[in-house]
């Protein structure tokens, strides 16, 4: 029994799409050519200091991070860049420890803007529809420690019971 093999030399799989198995059909959708291999360059040639440093834009007394997301990744971990500067120029902070960010600019990697907080996440005093976080309308999450919106938690749970209502009846 002759076996049907790859079109390009020294591929032995069996072939998928137009001859070709499914890595070299893959390669010939994405760069016209087969054989082609292209290798990722790696980040291991900048020091992981230098790449940091080099995403800081310094606005004034804000350091403004200069990814959206304001996240950092190193030794394969992602996390915020804030608190990556924090450890970086002020010391560890342990895993309960969250950051504060005293200018209320979330991508600020400054470490005088920053202030380190034990066991809960700060308390904003307005959540994100301007409805006031205290009193009665503050709920704070007994496993998380994260401060909640009582008027907003009232709001997702009636359009999600309006929601499953309208599934039920149809």
């Amino acid at each position: 029994m002759i076996m049907i093999t790859c079109s390009v030399e020294g591929c032995n799989l069996p072939p998928t799409y137009r001859g070709l198995c499914g890595l070299h059909y893959q390669r010939w959708v994405r760069h016209g050519d087969p054989t082609i291999v292209l290798r990722k360059i790696s980040r291991k040639t900048e020091p992981v200091e230098d790449r940091f440093w080099n995403k800081i834009k310094k606005d004034g007394e804000c350091w403004i991070w200069s990814e959206p997301d304001g996240k950092f990744s190193y030794n394969g971990k992602r996390q915020m860049a804030a608190r990556y500067a924090y450890e970086l120029l002020v010391g560890p902070l342990s895993q309960k420890e969250f950051l504060f960010h005293e200018c209320n600019n979330k991508l600020c990697v400054n470490p005088q803007h920053l202030t380190a907080n034990r066991y809960t996440h700060p308390i904003l005093t307005h959540c994100a529809r301007g409805h006031e976080r205290s009193g009665y309308n503050l709920i704070i999450d007994s496993k998380t420690g994260k401060a909640h919106c009582r008027k907003c938690r009232q709001l997702t749970d009636r359009k999600r019971r309006a929601k499953n209502k309208q599934e039920v009846m149809n």
